[in-house]
């Protein structure tokens, strides 16, 4: 009777409103690896996660059953409760039941183990192995014809597989073998012998990922002193040991602990030193490698054995066991139950999953998801502000509206306005912003902000423009990625999402979920024959996945300008498209659709394919040179260098006025009289890549040319330029000069200004300048 108490109180604490706390971001993480397809979780495993793949695996089993937090977590519970009434069965027959039944009961209320037991993670797995490994291991040491070393062996493989801290826990089996066969060799090496090759056989599994994560280890995760290793990791073994879940639990708990070490010892030495030392080497091992990682305690959990088995040697009696004191301890525990419940009720059992926000602090995946169907929908964008939270609440939405508004989204072509959502948890703004003022300033003032306790969600609206109306040529548009640009100029957009990070982008919302962004060109200019220059940025960074740009007139089929398949190395495209007849409309639709299996840190699988800004410039048949020259200088860096190309001097100049230095140093010359060129001649020494020059040019007729002295003592064109359809070049843009490859012979360069408006940078007496050779070839590498 008192037996079946203590197990009820498990069951309660374990089993009541299993499915409330939402799934945290350790849980989250595990299910969506336990879902992914089998090759892609082994490949992962080996790449980027740090444990073995046999968890995941473990659970994608559970997963069978339903996707429902109760489904997934339903194992561990039971397991947990199991846990709890194996223990008492290992106790009783070495220590008598009233010590059996206080371990039980004191593992029955501990709070790390109620909250491991409601979660879907591999700590409350790992204590049934160790309390089954300790059970074997005792009774082989004490008779070497009980020892059983394949089920030793099954049971550390289970603890090494579940986690990689199970080679702790095998290490501390090992040491303590070693000890007791030291002591006696002659009768008990072959013990150690059949441990060690068991336990080698255990490891075999989980060797290939151990040897693959022991090869990606970062170096930066140590502490820096001895002192804040031990600090770190006897702290957590205090908690996970406290019955309170307290450092301030620990101590009266220490105090009855050392009073049931030294009863075990006179007991049973042998036990009594292999608890101490499976306990004491696990945390040795950390602080010999000062493991700066945060040690949660949850590590520790299968310290719990132990510590119940001393806590129950402490309470417990040897002799006629009575009923009124096993009623006693079984209400003991009743009552430590009903507190625990009272105290952590709104932690556990509330939705909040207390514990878990004290380790990572993410809003309620489901409370978000619950609300977020009412407040945006698939015919807007919707941006969330972290990778995991975005995962975090998609997992819900796919289980409680349909479509997922943050998988099926876009921009229907005919709205007259375009609505960006940006989801964030807590002062977390990704790249858009370091804080909400500066938000607002790039974005500008938003419609509307929910402030919810678990989130905040800005919408942003934009007067949208159903095409790109081309009036007259040459026409140009930069049609970037930014929240903003994309509402106001995109015809149509499904299923795609800006990326907040690294300067935008356009990502597919899903793996294997294809999105499309489509612009359209009214045509209203003069003139049946055009030319139409189409460059744009991409990303594509892994195998399996499909960019594509094609273009279509009118109803007419479409036309394929790029298909990018897998990793490419590219990250621009340019093309011209022809026309000589007339049309009303050209559409340019890019399609993208990630489908690789290469899996990535962080949920960033989506990332390896993104869309970034796209230029179009229209123009008459005869213009498409000019339209080509400011498609390519448009996509030049900007920004003065002052690193001047050494060994250059000026020859000669003619018809130039040089305008005052600014705060650089940088002075402006060009013509005076606009009606011939100026000149300006310069010996250059031998240059390699990275060379380049500062010209500005506004206005109809400024133009510039640099011309190469040949051998025969003539002149031949090495870049000519001239002004955009409207307005000027940017300052500062840095146009990239071939003057062949480094140690070249010198060379006799002349520049030819043509207007009044064509300028060209000079500092002290220097025009060309230098970014070095690496970061010259980087940044001047021509789309």
């Amino acid at each position: 009777m008192a037996l079946w108490l203590v197990v009820a109180t498990a069951v309660f604490l374990r089993f009541y409103r299993l499915d409330a706390p939402y799934l945290w971001a350790d849980e989250m993480y595990s299910v969506l690896s336990a879902v992914k397809p089998l090759d892609l979780l082994l490949r992962s495993t080996l790449s980027i996660s740090d444990n073995s793949p046999y968890f995941y695996l473990l659970l994608k089993a559970v997963s069978a059953c339903g996707f429902s937090d109760f489904a997934l977590r339903f194992p561990f519970a039971l397991a947990g409760v199991a846990t709890v009434y194996a223990l008492y069965r290992v106790v009783a027959p070495r220590l008598g039941q009233a010590a059996a039944l206080a371990a039980a009961g004191y593992l029955a209320v501990s709070p790390y183990h109620i909250w491991a037991s409601r979660q879907t993670r591999p700590y409350v797995l790992m204590l049934p192995l160790f309390v089954w490994a300790l059970e074997l291991l005792a009774a082989g040491l004490a008779d070497r014809a009980r020892f059983r070393p394949w089920a030793l062996a099954l049971a550390n493989a289970g603890l090494m597989a579940l986690h990689y801290l199970g080679l702790l826990v095998v290490a501390a089996e090992g040491v303590a073998v070693a000890a007791f066969a030291l002591g006696d060799l002659r009768r008990r090496w072959r013990t150690a012998a059949w441990f060690a090759g068991a336990s080698l056989v255990g490891a075999l599994p989980v060797l290939p990922f151990l040897v693959s994560f022991l090869g990606r280890k970062e170096t930066g995760l140590q502490a820096d002193t001895l002192a804040a290793a031990a600090e770190t990791a006897l702290s957590a073994v205090a908690l996970v040991a406290s019955p309170t879940g307290t450092l301030a639990g620990f101590w009266p708990f220490a105090a009855v602990a050392a009073v049931g070490a030294w009863r075990l010892a006179r007991r049973d030495a042998r036990l009594a030193a292999l608890l101490g030392l499976v306990v004491a080497v696990p945390v040795a091992a950390l602080l010999v490698m000062r493991s700066g990682r945060t040690v949660w305690p949850i590590y520790f959990l299968f310290m719990l054995g132990p510590a119940a088995m001393v806590f129950g040697a402490a309470l417990g009696t040897r002799g006629r066991w009575r009923a009124p004191a096993a009623l006693v301890v079984a209400v003991a525990t009743l009552a430590a139950g009903g507190a625990f419940f009272a105290r952590h009720r709104a932690d556990f059992y509330e939705g909040v999953n207390g514990y878990a926000a004290a380790i990572f602090h993410f809003a309620s995946f489901k409370d978000v998801a619950r609300k977020l169907p009412a407040l945006i929908d698939a015919s807007q964008l919707t941006t969330v502000s972290e990778s995991l939270f975005r995962e975090g609440v998609s997992w819900y939405l796919d289980r409680f509206t349909t479509p997922n508004p943050l998988v099926r989204q876009g921009l229907a072509p005919g709205e007259t306005v375009g609505r960006f959502n940006f989801l964030t948890s807590g002062n977390d703004f990704a790249h858009l912003g370091h804080d909400e003022a500066e938000v607002f300033a790039r974005l500008g003032r938003p419609e509307r902000v929910v402030r919810d306790r678990e989130f905040t969600l800005y919408t942003f609206a934009y007067p949208r423009q159903d095409a790109l109306r081309v009036e007259a040529t040459p026409f140009t548009a930069v049609l970037g990625t930014d929240p903003g640009a994309v509402c106001r100029q995109a015809h149509a957009l499904r299923d795609l999402a800006i990326h907040p990070f690294w300067g935008y982008g356009l990502v597919a919302t899903r793996r294997g979920q294809p999105g499309s962004l489509e612009y359209v060109l009214e045509n209203q200019a003069a003139g049946d024959r055009h030319s139409i220059q189409v460059w744009f940025r991409f990303a594509n960074e892994a195998p399996g996945n499909r960019l594509r740009c094609e273009y279509a007139f009118d109803d007419e089929a479409p036309v394929a300008l790029l298909e990018s398949l897998g990793k490419d190395p590219r990250s621009a495209f340019a093309a011209t498209i022809r026309r000589d007849r007339p049309y009303r409309r050209l559409a340019i639709r890019f399609l993208l659709r990630v489908d690789t299996d290469e899996e990535r840190p962080n949920l960033a699988v989506l990332r390896t394919l993104q869309l970034k800004e796209t230029r179009l410039a229209v123009c008459a048949a005869d213009e498409e040179s000019d339209c080509a020259q400011w498609l390519y200088t448009s996509t030049l860096p900007q920004g003065f260098v002052d690193t001047a190309l050494p060994g250059q001097r000026t020859l000669g100049e003619d018809n130039l006025a040089v305008e005052p230095a600014d705060a650089a140093g940088f002075a402006t010359v060009s013509p005076v009289d606009a009606g011939r060129p100026g000149s300006l001649t310069v010996a250059v020494g031998a240059a390699g890549p990275g060379t380049l020059f500062f010209p500005r040019l506004c206005g109809p007729n400024a133009s510039l040319q640099v011309l190469r002295q040949e051998p025969d003592g003539g002149f031949r064109e090495l870049f000519a330029m001239k002004s955009p359809p409207s307005g000027c070049t940017p300052v500062g843009l840095q146009c990239p000069l071939d003057l062949g490859p480094a140690g070249q012979a010198d060379s006799v360069l002349r520049f030819m200004l043509y207007g009044r408006g064509a300028q060209l940078a000079r500092r002290q007496g220097d025009v060309l300048f230098h970014l070095g050779s690496q970061a010259g070839q980087a940044a001047l590498s021509k789309p």
